[in-house]
């Protein structure tokens, strides 16, 4: 059991944690402009409105999933909450880095910062199982904060960031593009098989269709829109599946009261 002090800092650094991924998302906003030129061209860039409204999302989910903990009696805190909530904690603070080192063009950096980021928050979902909670309402907050949601965008930023850190504006970059956007459908149906998380399915599914939309208006004459299209299209159509298809998901649908394990509870308790 973890004490009084231990739960409240933990919150208090959840919270502060939001804060600065908010503060580094708003600048990079106010200075895409100056950017844009070469943010917004590589073979991978995405629409900014597509990326606003996934930070709005997500920002609007990570704090109901805080107002959540926030409530929670400090007596029935336990480690394995404050633990799963470490990702959420390494995400925004993630962002806050990465975000600077990005809007002042240390591409390489940025990159490194990226694929660190990814192995943890990977790590993370693998040893909490953050993919096999139960119900379906305790699923989706827990996962899209502390999964897939950070997930999808980490493996997007990998690419983009990729792209600025190579200058992929050639068109021998432009050929390996055309290759590396169908890891984005790999990399969904590995998560649809083997976890049937069909969040990532549908998050990928739409950071994919706003790089398909931007490419689209970018360089029309190539292929990657509409390998763009094609892929999440797929990606959206293999979610549904997995969700009307697979036996294990069919119990998150049922409206009932289950036990979700010592790592749920705490999380997602009433007042």
């Amino acid at each position: 059991m973890s004490s009084n002090n231990d739960v409240y800092q933990h919150r208090v650094v959840s919270i502060g944690s939001l804060l600065l991924s908010a503060y580094g998302n708003v600048q990079l906003l106010f200075n895409y402009g100056k950017l844009s030129g070469e943010i917004s061209t590589t073979p991978f860039s995405n629409f900014l409105i597509f990326m606003i409204v996934y930070w709005a999302v997500y920002y609007l989910v990570q704090l109901v999933y805080l107002n959540r903990v926030v409530s929670v009696n400090v007596d029935s805190s336990e480690t394995n909450a404050l633990a799963i909530t470490h990702n959420l904690i390494s995400f925004n603070t993630f962002t806050f880095i990465w975000s600077l080192l990005f809007r002042f063009r240390w591409y390489v950096v940025s990159e490194i910062v990226v694929i660190i980021e990814l192995f943890v928050i990977l790590n993370n979902y693998l040893n909490y199982k953050i993919y096999a909670f139960k119900p379906l309402k305790n699923f989706l907050l827990i996962n899209l904060t502390n999964g897939s949601l950070p997930l999808s965008w980490i493996f997007f930023v990998l690419f983009w960031n990729g792209a600025l850190m190579v200058h992929s504006t050639g068109f021998v970059a432009r050929v390996l593009a055309n290759i590396f956007i169908w890891d984005f459908l790999i990399i969904g149906v590995v998560f649809l098989t083997l976890f049937n998380d069909y969040t990532v399915g549908f998050s990928l599914s739409y950071l994919v269709l706003g790089m398909a939309l931007n490419q689209l208006f970018t360089k029309f004459v190539a292929l990657q829109w509409i390998f763009g299209f094609i892929i999440s299209g797929l990606l959206l159509v293999i979610s549904v599946g997995t969700i009307l298809l697979k036996p294990k998901l069919k119990d998150q649908i049922v409206v009932q009261e289950e036990s979700v394990g010592s790592a749920t509870a705490p999380l997602l308790g009433g007042n």
